[in-house]
């Protein structure tokens, strides 16, 4: 009896363990989303509108996206003043990846969806209603990378009243497109969360653009780093695949290994790579200072102490 009591316990013990391990992958694998609509009824735009119709695309695509194990934020556009909103709207069809960009550092996100939704109503000889809304959307990562999301969807509804019209038409839009957009994001997703930018800007030459290349390759976390652009004197990016690791602690990596090929003079070996610099390499390597670091993207910049 008491064996079987200490083999239950055991199991117990065991079982806690496993549930505690399961919920942490999950909190860390969680992608967090911001979904922004750009809501035009009959080509205008206004307050109202914004306060009608915002909560009720949102809510529906939003639920969806919770479902699907989502971290969804919730940019309360509502808030946004009529001058602000055209602004944003302008910018979203202008260059959406840098949009989108902007909108996942402002609201800490990992990637930003943008929906542009167009209703059109009329009143038809028989007073009925006719609502059809078009909508399409994309999605960027932090980064300004493509996440291979497009939507596009196209409802109409007839109904004597005109309110319950725009509301059904509303309603089978956004569940359309939330399903959409949460089963697309599950199927795209897993190939970009591992796969983050580096990205050095300044008076960057192709001598300093492969040393630190070299250094990316061996910081702790990192499976590969990629150079796929460079232009002299102006920019450099490395496609970097990580492993166990995320942004802000590879930054803390990068920097710390800066810092030990610094102390050591030039002259450093890491994972059996050797590091053998003169003092006018370690004099840029002491220049280079991170700027910025989002879910996706690291920027560094290359300035003078």
């Amino acid at each position: 009896m008491k064996n079987d009591i200490r083999n239950l316990y055991v199991l117990s013990q065991v079982l806690v363990l496993l549930i505690c391990f399961c919920l942490s992958n999950y909190a860390q694998a969680q992608t967090r989303i911001v979904v922004i609509p750009f809501y035009e009824e009959n080509n205008n735009i206004s307050e109202k509108i914004l306060s009608r119709h915002y909560r009720r695309i949102s809510g529906f695509i939003n639920n969806h996206l919770v479902s699907h194990e989502f971290e969804v934020i919730n940019p309360y556009a509502i808030k946004w003043k009529e001058k602000e909103f055209n602004g944003l709207l302008k910018r979203s069809r202008q260059d959406s990846a840098f949009f989108c960009k902007e909108m996942c550092r402002k609201y800490a996100t990992d990637i930003a969806c943008i929906l542009w939704l167009d209703l059109k109503k009329t009143i038809g000889p028989d007073n009925f209603c006719k609502v059809k809304i078009i909508l399409e959307g994309q999605g960027y990562d932090s980064a300004s990378r493509d996440v291979g999301v497009y939507l596009t969807e196209n409802i109409q509804t007839i109904h004597p009243d005109c309110d319950e019209a725009i509301i059904t038409a509303e309603k089978k839009i956004s569940i359309a497109a939330g399903q959409k957009l949460a089963r697309q994001l599950q199927e795209k997703n897993q190939f970009t969360e591992n796969t983050l930018n580096v990205r050095l800007e300044g008076q960057i030459s192709p001598e300093l653009a492969e040393v630190f290349g070299k250094i990316l390759n061996v910081t702790k976390g990192v499976s590969q780093a990629k150079n796929y652009r460079f232009r002299i004197n102006a920019i450099s990016i490395w496609r970097v695949t990580v492993d166990e690791t995320e942004l802000f602690r590879l930054n803390t990596n990068i920097h710390h290994l800066i810092k030990e090929i610094v102390k050591s003079n030039g002259n450093f070996s890491k994972n059996g790579v050797q590091f053998q610099y003169d003092q006018k390499v370690i004099q840029v390597l002491q220049q280079i200072q991170c700027k910025d670091v989002s879910s996706r993207e690291i920027l560094y910049v290359l300035g003078k102490k």
